[in-house]
């Protein structure tokens, strides 16, 4: 039984790669539907059984991801555990699960803006449920005050006081800029790829616009060849992703 991990920044598509690892790595043992993706192609909901519960939801350490990590259990043992994060460090994540690929999302200083758009929508604009460790679902659009907006700066004032789904096209503008910190704070278009037969690096371009270099990726991954189906999703998913960026970007004017 092979575990398989996916290690990106938030916005960077990280759910649906997992989501389709998942769908390959599986095979014939699962019948999927067609993916189904929420309004701002947010992904979250479309894995099968991620199969896994964590414990620790709420760091001693703020931003400690480690932490939430190691305290991940599988559910139903005999099953692959499928698990999105945002942690790169192969250490830990081997000493957790050790029969496990990791497959890393890297993507370059000129993605962060997208990057930063896409993490937004699909998280504090979603009003869609999705299906969280453990099985149980939760609401992915955060409450007023949410997003770790600057407390230093008035320009952030009405922003964290505002429901995300009530802010003014300028307020968004705002955020998904500033949030371009966040994505070149997470390091992903620093890292260097590690000789390690475990580990798979993939472009989040690539992930987002090449369907052949994703069924190549998920190909060597897996190890098993993904069906027609499977392209099918990635095709669909690579153009409503690059509607909601362009979309965004014409409304926002950015």
């Amino acid at each position: 039984m092979r575990d398989y991990m996916v290690s990106f920044t938030n916005g960077s598509c990280g759910n649906f790669l997992i989501t389709i690892i998942e769908r390959t790595a599986l095979g014939d043992e699962v019948t999927y539907d067609p993916m189904a993706l929420g309004k701002f192609n947010d992904a979250h909901q479309n894995t099968h059984n991620r199969n896994f519960k964590q414990e620790k939801i709420i760091p001693k350490i703020p931003g400690d991801m480690k932490e939430g990590f190691l305290s991940m259990n599988r559910i139903n043992k005999g099953q692959p555990v499928f698990i999105p994060m945002h942690l790169y460090w192969p250490s830990v994540q081997f000493q957790k699960f050790p029969n496990s690929r990791i497959a890393v999302i890297l993507h370059t200083e000129a993605d962060a803006l997208d990057i930063s758009i896409s993490g937004f929508f699909k998280t504090e604009m979603s009003t869609s449920d999705w299906r969280g460790p453990g099985g149980q679902r939760f609401s992915i659009a955060l409450p007023p005050g949410g997003g770790g907006f600057n407390q230093n700066n008035v320009i952030f004032e009405n922003i964290r006081q505002t429901n995300p789904t009530a802010l003014t096209p300028k307020e968004v503008g705002i955020i998904v800029r500033s949030r371009v910190a966040m994505v070149l704070a997470a390091g992903y278009h620093l890292i260097e790829p590690i000789d390690d037969p475990r580990i798979f690096y993939i472009q989040y371009r690539d992930l987002v616009s090449d369907p052949d270099k994703v069924m190549s990726f998920l190909e060597q991954i897996t190890d098993q060849k993904p069906t027609d189906i499977v392209r099918r999703d990635i095709e669909e998913y690579q153009t409503r992703q690059a509607d909601l960026i362009r979309t965004v970007k014409t409304d926002l004017g950015i």
